[in-house]
């Protein structure tokens, strides 16, 4: 017949059961607190990215369009993705896309302010980029993009109505008498510079 247990051992057994489990939980919950710090810091810094590509634009009301572009959820959800070469973060892709935007809008000789309206084309182009491969099979990705962007290019129509029509013309959403060969050429080293985004380093 076994020996009853003492309370006093008892006692000294649930203590370090209760002792245990606190420290499981208390662990459990300083990597949670660190997870969720992380994910506070790394979407600080990827709105720290998002924020220098719209600033890269001085005109307000272009400033304006990207700003409302960049609101969208599955825009930025894009945006903020990380690039990875062998598992290994290199940058999001907020930063390739500026890197080229800001290469392509010195392509042609146009004022400054008609650059501003490359650089955005070009970034919505490497939305567009991203997206295909994300929407609904019968779906068209032209039509999903001219969607997002829709209601901040009305705002930009009454508050720059150049600006936009040139920015239709980038995107090929313009009427059909308002394209030429030199906006189809535009749109195409538009293209060609994005398909080079999943291929840059950091």
């Amino acid at each position: 017949m076994k020996k009853p247990t003492s309370p006093n051992l008892l006692a000294i057994i649930e203590h370090l059961g209760l002792k245990y489990t606190n420290e499981l939980n208390q662990k459990g919950s300083r990597q949670a607190h660190q997870r969720s710090a992380y994910r506070q810091s790394a979407n600080q810094g990827a709105d720290e990215l998002l924020t220098n590509a719209i600033q890269a634009v001085v005109n307000p009301a272009l400033r304006t369009f990207l700003t409302s572009v960049f609101a969208e959820p599955e825009v930025r959800q894009i945006l903020i993705q990380p690039i990875l070469r062998k598992g290994v973060a290199h940058g999001i892709r907020i930063e390739s896309l500026k890197t080229v935007a800001v290469g392509v809008q010195y392509w042609c000789s146009f004022s400054e302010a008609q650059r501003e309206v490359l650089y955005v084309g070009t970034v919505l182009h490497g939305i567009q980029h991203w997206l295909t491969p994300c929407i609904q099979v019968g779906s068209d990705c032209d039509d999903v993009m001219h969607t997002i962007a829709r209601s901040a290019l009305r705002v930009l129509d009454d508050a720059h109505p150049s600006y936009a029509g040139l920015l239709r013309l980038c995107m090929g959403w313009a009427n059909a008498d308002e394209d030429s060969d030199f906006a189809v050429s535009l749109r195409e080293r538009m293209q060609l510079a994005v398909e080079t985004l999943d291929l840059l380093r950091f």
